[in-house]
């Protein structure tokens, strides 16, 4: 639960959606979690831990405990991926005597972060024997150079995504395929032949290990939303013991593709979640019917933990009567646009549920767009009351971002109140 045990985190999750679904998934593992496949038959049994993962890049895992038909669920909700570049299929390139690679964008940067930065790569191969591999190799491998001021005539710094984000070799061996060098070194970091890859999803990723700053602060890539994960999954363990005897289920749920829609197979606007949990009852009560099923998930509670944007000590964009601020304390989102599922009564049950965890709320300025979560994705998808909430950062999209330390526990403290203690929403 500690601020050290996030870093830790960043540090063997970060660098793409699969590294971070593979880790998450060995720390289930070594926490005596069974997993199961989506396409085999399950048999599943009371107080017993599961987990199920799909596509290399999201993963589910529950708690049974007690609970019947028609007991509650609470669910905590976050998402494994952040804005990355990655390669294009047919990434050789030439340039001045360099070797590189061509790299298209996932989501919404700022590209410009990613200049002059030690780069590594992280991601999935496949094998010529049809295997799926998850890598990480966080070697200075690739330099993307920036344009000096001098020749840089309207000091814009504007990136054309199209053709500034190139990647070069950080080497000084001559390289004929920047690609194969590339692979080479993937295949070492795997320890197999250096001929074996057949396909690859390969990601640029920081070289640089996440930090503490002035020991109050976090610093490093992935924090949007690897901060949701972790305190997610460090308040789904905790909960363990004290809901073993409940009848509730627990649930954490980790999705993929946020920062592109959501609308994917492993996103949150997939059939993934409602897919789990309709499976989980059928097979776990013998008198399941369509109906109790129904009334588990109208008393049932999402969380949507992703990150919430503190105030920029620059640069002033926050709605005046809303700051927020890193270590202030886990922030409740408000927008009557529903880019944010929240309102007065959900704020409400929050606060009953953690009544000695401070908190913040933060709501847009209306002359901003703004982005959004899973949470209105959960919530259409499933019916499933749902919430929006998230640790307070800066530099978000950035390449290193920047978040509290003290916010990691007071997160997972919040969650976890809200696994052991929250009301009964048929009590409002």
């Amino acid at each position: 639960m500690s601020s050290s045990g996030f870093i830790d985190f960043l540090n063997h999750a970060s660098g793409s959606q699969f590294a971070a679904c593979a880790y998450t998934k060995s720390v289930l593992v070594e926490s005596g979690y069974t997993e199961l496949h989506e396409s085999e038959l399950w048999n599943l049994e009371p107080q017993k831990k599961y987990f199920l993962v799909r596509g290399n890049s999201a993963i589910v895992a529950f708690h049974t405990n007690k609970s019947t038909s028609t007991s509650r669920m609470i669910i905590s909700g976050s998402h494994l991926d952040s804005p990355y570049l990655k390669l294009k299929p047919n990434a050789d390139l030439t340039s001045v005597g360099l070797v590189g690679v061509a790299c298209e964008t996932y989501g919404g940067g700022i590209w410009n972060t990613w200049f002059d930065r030690d780069l590594g790569v992280s991601g999935r191969v496949v094998l010529k024997n049809g295997e799926q591999r998850i890598f990480t190799v966080k070697q200075p491998i690739l330099d993307i150079p920036a344009l000096c001021v001098h020749l840089d005539k309207d000091k814009k710094y504007l990136v054309d995504t199209e053709k500034d984000l190139h990647a070069y070799l950080k080497s000084s061996d001559k390289k004929e395929s920047a690609t194969k060098y590339i692979l080479e070194k993937i295949c070492d970091d795997l320890n197999v032949p250096k001929d074996s890859i057949e396909s690859y999803d390969i990601c640029l990723c920081d070289s640089q290990p996440a930090t503490m700053l002035a020991n109050k602060f976090i610093v490093g890539q992935g924090i949007d939303n690897l901060n949701g994960v972790y305190t997610s999954l460090m308040a789904f363990f905790n909960s363990e013991k004290e809901n073993l005897e409940k009848e509730q289920l627990d649930v954490f749920v980790a999705f993929d593709n946020e920062e592109v829609g959501s609308v994917t197979r492993t996103g949150a606007e997939s059939n993934f979640l409602e897919k789990i949990l309709h499976r989980v009852h059928f097979s776990l009560f013998k008198n399941c019917t369509t109906e109790s099923y129904d009334i588990s998930c109208a008393k049932s509670i999402a969380l949507s933990v992703d990150g919430a944007h503190a105030n920029h000590p620059n640069i002033d964009k926050s709605e005046k009567n809303h700051k927020v601020t890193l270590n202030g304390g886990p922030v409740l989102k408000n927008h009557c646009g529903q880019r944010y599922m929240s309102d007065a009564f959900l704020r409400l049950l929050i606060q009953k549920a953690a009544v000695d965890v401070k908190t913040q709320t933060f709501v847009l300025r209306q002359d901003l767009a703004g982005g959004s979560t899973i949470g209105p994705h959960v919530s259409a998808c499933t019916g499933i009351t749902t919430i929006d909430l998230g640790n307070p950062m800066l530099s978000m999209h950035s390449i290193r971002e920047i978040c509290g330390a003290q916010d990691v526990e007071a997160m997972t403290a919040l969650i976890e109140k809200c696994y052991t203690n929250f009301p009964c929403l048929e009590n409002f």
